[in-house]
């Protein structure tokens, strides 16, 4: 399993190609920094605030890109009657290059009452804290507006 650095330097910015940076909300002070390597999607998040900078990072393989996509749209989105997940279905998980992606519903994602998504890669550690898993919350507001297009572009 290819192992990676927190993306919070030049040096390593440069060595992956940027994709976007995406304001988490609109506080201006919380986003999400999206890179690509050659087989992983590298979500950079930080939280500035007067006194210091909280980073955090998950990385996905590209190849779940599609998945990611498909279940949030299909299954998560869409009623059970219309061929969506089922009503009781909260999450859901596959393995890619032998590391457990799992995506769930979350009704606070990362902000209080604002529905979502938390994405976990549950074969890496969180540079957190190193006994969770790496893991992202996603409002659907975010979803909608950048992260199902980048799901898409990569899934070609």
């Amino acid at each position: 399993m290819k192992q990676f650095s927190l993306i919070n330097t030049e040096a390593e910015q440069r060595r992956y190609k940027h994709i976007k940076l995406i304001p988490q909300n609109e506080s201006g002070n919380d986003f999400f920094d999206v890179y690509l390597s050659e087989s992983y999607i590298i979500i950079y998040i930080y939280s500035i605030n007067k006194v210091d900078k909280l980073e955090n990072q998950i990385e996905i393989p590209i190849v779940a890109a599609k998945w990611l996509e498909n279940i949030i749209v299909n299954g998560f989105w869409r009623k059970p009657t219309d061929g969506g997940l089922p009503k009781n279905q909260h999450a859901a998980s596959d393995i890619f290059q032998g590391e457990e992606i799992l995506i769930s519903r979350s009704s606070n994602a990362g902000t209080y009452g604002k529905g979502g998504f938390n994405i976990r890669n549950k074969a890496r550690n969180s540079y957190i804290l190193s006994t969770r898993p790496q893991s992202i919350q996603i409002t659907d507001d975010i979803v909608e507006l950048y992260i199902l297009n980048l799901l898409r572009e990569l899934s070609l």
